[in-house]
């Protein structure tokens, strides 16, 4: 909601002051301007970015317009289920965890946990944790360097699509230069038709300078400062959860 907020601020902001210095906010509307730098901006993006980070670039932007993060529900459930799993573990054998991890949404423990079945990203991430000590490829008292190492892997891809939001936002500016000078172009190409056609196009030409500004300034790069931050809250989270007794003393020895 707060970006929304914002975005409404920029756009008050610079049409008020445009239309209180006199000027007609409708003489700004150039299609042929919008069509070049956004679709310009659009190419870059696609262009720049793998199929996975394109996803990713829009479920990072609609999860930072609709803002919210993990709440306290959440960060419970995810510590039940992580005892109820150590418990079984101590009790049964690290063997009796199989059926719970290969199988997580059939799971009697994880049925119990809805937040954490409905959030792929953290059912994978504990699932994929657990399944090598399960198979017996490393030892409980590994378990947490191999997760630490996952974790900083997580956060280093999420910040993939930070860095190309920020390439489009530095792109912009130059790409308003293009569609400008495309306009001086067209306007030179029509000079002889009067100083009314050629005052229009220079101002359409002028126009699609200040629209790459506009939106790379006022609207991607905060975007992308805004999905960095979230990720640098996540992985505060992260690192603070460092700071705990090592798993292996939960899970205890391999049994069975």
């Amino acid at each position: 909601m707060l970006i929304l907020v914002g975005a409404l601020i920029v756009l008050v902001s610079t049409l008020g002051g445009f239309m209180m210095a006199g000027g007609n906010p409708l003489v700004l509307l150039h299609a042929s301007e919008f069509v070049v730098i956004l679709g310009v901006a659009l190419g870059v993006l696609i262009i720049a970015s793998p199929g996975h980070v394109l996803k990713d670039i829009l479920h990072k932007m609609m999860a930072a317009v609709k803002g919210g993060s993990s709440g306290r529900p959440q960060c419970f459930d995810l510590l039940k289920v992580l005892f109820e799993l150590f418990m079984i573990g101590r009790r049964s054998g690290l063997i009796a965890l199989d059926e719970h991890v290969m199988d997580p949404k059939n799971s009697s423990v994880f049925k119990r946990y809805p937040t954490l079945v409905d959030h792929p990203e953290r059912l994978q991430f504990l699932c994929n944790g657990l399944k090598p000590v399960i198979d017996g490829k490393i030892k409980p008292d590994q378990l947490e360097h191999l997760m630490d190492a996952e974790l900083d892997a997580k956060i280093e891809e999420a910040e993939h699509s930070v860095h190309i939001l920020q390439l489009v936002g530095d792109s912009l500016p130059g790409i308003g230069i293009v569609a400008a000078v495309l306009g001086i172009i067209n306007t030179m190409a029509g000079i002889s038709e009067g100083p009314a056609v050629v005052g229009e196009r220079v101002a359409a030409a002028l126009t699609g300078t200040l629209l790459g500004i506009f939106v790379a300034y006022g609207f991607v790069n905060p975007l992308a400062n805004r999905i960095k931050f979230r990720i640098c809250q996540r992985a505060r989270t992260a690192d603070r959860g460092r700071n705990r007794p090592p798993l292996a003393r939960f899970v205890g020895p391999a049994r069975g």
